[in-house]
């Protein structure tokens, strides 16, 4: 039978650090040789940097991390599909976007006339949507408010959609991208009126 030499967690993080200048110049290689330098580095190193992507869909880097290997690089960044012009929806085929549509479609029927109705649920008061069944807590009145609203603004804001074919991932976030400013509402003071008597 076969010995394995197992090293120490000291031992394991002292070799990564001696590599990690290596391991730095190839993160500034573009493309294909990129990912054939990381084939290479993933043959002589067991621990490896992780990293966020930036979802081409959704306009925001990832929330998980991603292990930078050559799979990576040849499969999650080669990932195409579909993404909604409207709205954030992604999906793999055009298929998937019809059937968004769609459902955007009949969302907003069923919720024409829809309304917040009170009810006690387990003890505990909640708001029910009679539009689609959906149940908010008592205290969210507001966010079920706002599910009415998107459900009858959508069909409208989809009229004109269409499904724009991209890769769901990349690296860096696009030279052209805008961060949305953030929404603040303005209260104008009336004379004698004091916020903090409220």
């Amino acid at each position: 039978m076969q010995q394995v030499e197992h090293t120490g967690k000291r031992q394991r993080r002292r070799d990564y650090l001696q590599q990690g200048a290596d391991y730095q110049k190839l993160t500034d290689i573009p493309g294909e040789e990129r990912a054939a330098g990381f084939e290479a580095f993933e043959n002589t190193s067991d621990l490896k940097k992780r990293i966020r992507l930036w979802d081409n869909a959704e306009m925001q880097w990832t929330s998980q991390t991603f292990e930078e290997t050559e799979i990576l690089h040849r499969v999650t960044l080669r990932k195409i599909g579909c993404k909604c012009s409207a709205c954030i929806f992604w999906s793999e085929t055009e298929k998937g976007f019809f059937t968004h549509m769609k459902q955007v479609s009949q969302r907003g029927e069923t919720h024409e006339d829809a309304t917040l109705e009170s009810f006690v649920s387990h003890g505990e008061s909640r708001w029910q949507c009679s539009g689609c069944g959906a149940t908010f807590q008592q205290g969210k009145k507001l966010a079920a408010q706002r599910h009415i609203e998107v459900a009858l603004s959508d069909p409208a804001r989809h009229e004109t959609a269409k499904p724009i074919t991209m890769r769901r991932f990349s690296l860096d976030m696009p030279e052209n991208y805008k961060k949305p400013e953030p929404v603040v509402s303005v209260i104008e003071e009336e004379e004698g009126f004091d916020p903090w008597s409220m």
